[in-house]
């Protein structure tokens, strides 16, 4: 067990067995993912033969699972208007990961710093690399909103 899955469950378990109702829980929980996302916590929560699931991924699963059943449970109404633009911006970018599919862009288009410091990205030393778009990264951005 790694410090950083110690200390991740110390924090869940505090958090989930507290006697706070949902709404208090779900904010700390949003509170402790939005700290993990700051300080840019890179640790393993799971780790299996060199990799594993992050805390990050984790908690955002955690913390949608808590908000499905935060807004099942509460009755919540979604705004209408809201939820269609999220529709519509699926459809637009399902439709744009489909039409890479179908015509795929074989050049390198990203920018990335060759030499491992922020020196060459301020000096301009740079790298193009190839951008892999999976459909996994779209509805995993998508379950974060």
């Amino acid at each position: 067990m790694t410090l950083m899955t110690f200390i991740s469950l110390v924090i869940l378990i505090y958090i989930l067995l507290k006697k706070d109702n949902l709404k208090v829980k779900y904010v700390k929980l949003i509170t402790l993912l939005s700290i993990i996302e700051v300080i840019m916590l890179n640790g393993y929560f799971i780790g299996f033969e060199g990799k594993g699931i992050s805390v990050k991924f984790f908690l955002d699963i955690l913390v949608g699972i808590v908000s499905i059943y935060y807004i099942y449970k509460e009755k919540i109404k979604i705004n209408k208007f809201l939820f269609f633009w999220i529709i519509f911006l699926l459809i637009c970018v399902l439709l744009g990961i489909f039409l890479e599919i179908i015509m795929p862009y074989d050049q390198p288009i990203v920018n990335y710093v060759s030499e491992g410091n922020w020196d060459g990205y301020v000096l301009g030393k740079m790298n193009k690399a190839m951008i892999n778009i999976s459909w996994s990264n779209v509805f995993l951005l998508y379950f974060k909103i």
